[in-house]
């Protein structure tokens, strides 16, 4: 289970797959991704990781004309029955924002600048 990327540069065409997150044997480890792009080609990916027993938000970047990074754990860890759904968004400035949920319902609303 992994979260993979094709990139396209503008009047380009589709490049390889790239494999942006780390891969699980767990069907169920990463799950909801997200994708935002800034005006300048700045690309961030976020996602929910679930180690079996708890669930993580991790993100990894891809500045314009390079490769992903390496994943990064932005959130606390939840337990298994709370889902994170992370979203990320990108700013006019080139700045993103990641936002997921920490609680199943009426919980807090988490806020982290990736």
């Amino acid at each position: 289970n992994v979260v993979r990327a094709v990139m396209r540069p503008q009047g380009g065409s589709f490049g390889p797959v790239t494999e942006v997150s780390p891969s699980s044997p767990n069907s169920r480890a990463v799950m909801t991704p997200d994708a935002a792009s800034a005006p300048n080609g700045d690309v961030v990916f976020v996602w929910q990781y679930n180690n079996r027993s708890n669930y993580v938000v991790q993100t990894a970047t891809r500045p314009v004309g390079k490769t992903f990074g390496k994943a990064v754990t932005l959130s606390e860890k939840t337990p298994s029955y709370q889902e994170p759904s992370p979203q990320v968004a990108a700013g006019s400035d080139g700045s993103f924002i990641g936002v997921w949920t920490l609680g199943k319902t009426g919980g807090t609303v988490q806020t982290s600048i990736c």
